[in-house]
């Protein structure tokens, strides 16, 4: 049976909290060919074929990683998003708040590792310098890196780094999390979903030998049209360490959907197709 090789960059069952069930459409917005369009279905937007596959041992590996995004990101993803909803109507801290913190922050970690361009770029640094590093280098190390960068010749990506792993030193390093849960003010106002999913900021958080070491520090993302989190590092400078609820005024919900909309690779999708168009005009192709 062949296996499944269009994997999603943004997981569907985060995808699907954007997703108008009223219309039966996803409305979305690609930047670089300034063009709006829509699909009836999460199933092929922010995917790409074979964007999760991995070379080892002379075969391509389809299901190793979507295994991993499925046990660790997604199967309880709902569970932990309703415990976050439930929080902004009852405003109770539990202990099944914090773990649902924890779990949608390694969630929006993991956003920045799996869109192709990181992994263009972090291919390029690694096998780039080595093969630079060994040009000289003798014929049987030659072929040792032949070997390393066969990948190329089968798969898109190098994806030698499991996303379980990367979250979890991640989050350790950051330290004691502090959140802002916003919610918008004006029932006709949405947030947008990125085709990154979330986006993150570094800072110098911890201390090492070499002091210009940055750490993911901030993590952004929206959890659905109407509910957006942001997490921090309490190690940050100058930050306010009260976690807390907003309301978002038209000012804020702005704000957190334009810098998502320049962050993005290329494209945003919203539930509402009639605020999506009125902000890309009023916000975003007037800049």
């Amino acid at each position: 049976m062949n296996k499944p090789r269009n994997h999603h960059i943004v997981s569907q069952v985060h995808l699907k909290n954007f997703f108008n069930h009223a219309e039966g459409k996803i409305y979305l917005y690609d930047k670089e060919r300034k063009n709006y369009y829509s699909q009836t279905s999460t199933r092929k937007i922010f995917s790409e074929i074979d964007s999760n596959t991995r070379y080892k041992d002379g075969i391509n590996d389809f299901e190793i990683l979507e295994k991993e995004l499925n046990d660790h990101f997604e199967k309880d993803f709902n569970l932990h998003y309703s415990v976050i909803e439930k929080f902004t109507k009852e405003k109770v801290l539990t202990a099944e708040f914090n773990a649902a913190i924890k779990y949608l922050a390694k969630y929006g970690i993991i956003g920045e590792f799996r869109a192709p361009r990181h992994k263009r770029d972090v291919d390029e640094a690694v096998f780039g310098t080595l093969k630079l590093l060994l040009s000289n280098s003798t014929k049987e190390i030659q072929r040792e890196l032949d070997e390393i960068m066969a990948f190329k010749e089968k798969t898109k990506y190098s994806n030698l780094v499991g996303y379980k792993k990367l979250a979890d030193d991640i989050l350790e390093k950051m330290g004691n999390l502090i959140f802002r849960i916003s919610v918008p003010l004006n029932e006709d106002e949405y947030f947008f979903v990125t085709d990154c999913g979330s986006a993150t900021r570094r800072a110098k958080i911890n201390e090492y030998f070499n002091p210009d070491i940055e750490e993911v520090a901030y993590i952004s993302l929206a959890l659905s049209s109407k509910l957006y989190i942001e997490i921090l590092s309490s190690k940050l400078e100058n930050v306010d360490l009260e976690s807390k609820l907003v309301f978002a005024s038209t000012r804020d919900v702005n704000q957190l959907n334009w810098a998502n909309l320049y962050y993005c690779e290329s494209k945003v999708a919203c539930e509402n197709e009639a605020y999506l168009k009125k902000f890309i005009e009023q916000n975003f192709n007037s800049q």
